[in-house]
């Protein structure tokens, strides 16, 4: 095989190294960042609660949860985590503003995840 038949054949591998990679590996990822593993079941566990407040909200229209209340919540829930609202906050921020393609598969694991709470909820 010539020098130049050979280019197609590296540019193909080389393509399919870097389309086959794991998105959540991160280059410039610091411990300071919730890992996306861990991000992902975060976001399952907020839109849950944003999903609770909204339907308080409905339900009982005169008695809203404030933003103390709701502060709370999310403290409680990230707690267990070890994560504080803060870094949440940062990580959200991070992945959405440096690593949309990340984002996305978060987003498709949360999407994922709250299905088969919801296919377990009504066996």
């Amino acid at each position: 095989m010539s020098f130049n038949a050979k280019i197609p054949v590296f540019l193909f591998f080389s393509w399919a190294l870097t389309a086959c990679r794991d998105p959540h590996a991160l280059k410039d990822y610091h411990s300071d960042i919730v890992p996306p593993d861990s991000m992902e079941m975060l976001l399952v566990e907020v839109h849950l609660a944003e999903s609770y407040r909204n339907l308080h909200q409905v339900l009982t229209p005169t008695d809203t949860l404030g933003r103390a209340e709701m502060a709370e919540l999310y403290r409680r829930l990230l707690e267990p985590y070890g994560v504080s609202p803060e870094r949440f906050l940062a990580s959200y921020d991070y992945y959405e503003q440096q690593h949309p393609v990340v984002m996305d598969s978060l987003y498709s694991g949360l999407t994922r995840r709250l299905n088969e709470r919801l296919t377990e909820q009504y066996r």
